[in-house]
């Protein structure tokens, strides 16, 4: 064999690997080089990770309402993130090592889905499949996504993955073969709507559009089932997110305070008085109105812990 052939080879084997260390390397470094500062969104999803692993661990079920805002719905949230990857990583790390672990976790495999939707689909060398998987992973959207704090958009790298599937089972000989490869697709494509990545469902649906009008065709048949199948797995998710939309995006006017005087009446009358007392106008969400049921909770538990004190004397 001659020496250029033997290089090739050993470039043909081992390129792929230097380029997925190296951006891990790469991108570890730069994700936390500004430790313990990391981006401000991430205030909102490291507290529900950490009350999610918790929950999980003493429940081990599915949390319908959060501790949070006086028990905030949890799973209609769209991006709640219990039913994730991430989240067992916070099963057993610190909050900022299960962050980090979960980021360089999600880029190996962003960058293997795309390495191997190249050969495998498209049936180009290991090489060129190598770069354009380098390229895939390192997108700015992806990255600056993830230093803002925006954690949702993790799942984004799992999009190479749908569709070599989907490109598996269209060319697969044996039913077998491709119902497996078609149930992986869509275990994966839901899977974004129950990790809190809705968006990044969003950008998969122009993805496969995109892919498979453009680039490589694939059965009419097989699409649809696709689809069909999502939408089925995921109708839990989306009906509870239908049931918990029309909570948050409702038109509502708050009364407004006229001098310091009339702000203090306005912060007491919230506090004990119920909303049409105080002169607020009722829309049926009491919460945005009324704090009533906070004090009386609290008294009720007063009143309860001196009568256990009482009863032990």
């Amino acid at each position: 064999m001659s020496a250029s052939k033997i290089v090739n080879s050993k470039l043909e084997k081992y390129f792929p690997w230097f380029c997925c260390v190296g951006f891990l390397l790469v991108f570890w470094a730069l994700f936390t080089g500004r430790s313990p500062q990391i981006g401000h969104d991430y205030k909102y999803f490291l507290p529900r990770l950490v009350e999610g692993a918790d929950y999980t661990l003493k429940n081990w079920g599915i949390q319908y309402f959060s501790r949070f805002c006086g028990g905030f719905p949890a799973y209609g949230n769209p991006q709640s993130m219990q039913l994730s990857v991430p989240q067992v990583f916070f099963f057993f790390l610190t909050p900022y090592a299960a962050l980090v672990s979960s980021v360089l976790f999600y880029c190996f495999l962003g960058f293997w889905g795309m390495y191997w939707l190249l050969r495998r689909g498209l049936e180009i060398s290991s090489v060129v499949a190598a770069t354009g998987a380098l390229v895939f992973i390192s997108n700015g959207f992806f990255f600056s996504h993830l230093m803002a704090g925006n954690f949702s958009y993790i799942t984004f790298p799992l999009i190479p993955w749908v569709l070599l599937f989907l490109v598996e089972s269209d060319r697969a000989e044996k039913k077998r073969s491709q119902i497996i490869f078609l149930s992986c697709s869509v275990f994966i494509a839901t899977s974004f709507l129950y990790s809190g990545g809705y968006w990044t469902s969003f950008v998969l649906g122009g993805g496969i559009l995109y892919f498979f009008t453009f680039v490589k065709r694939i059965r009419v048949s097989l699409f649809l089932a696709f689809i069909f199948l999502s939408v089925l797995l995921g109708l839990s998710k989306l009906q509870a997110f239908l049931d918990f939309h029309p909570i948050l995006y409702h038109d509502y006017q708050l009364q407004k305070s006229k001098d310091f005087v009339d702000a203090l009446r306005s912060a007491g009358a919230a506090l004990f008085l119920p909303p049409s007392w105080a002169g607020y106008k009722e829309t049926g969400f009491w919460w945005e109105y009324s704090s009533l049921l906070c004090p009386l909770i609290l008294l009720a538990l007063l009143l309860k812990d001196e009568q256990g004190v009482k009863e032990k004397n």
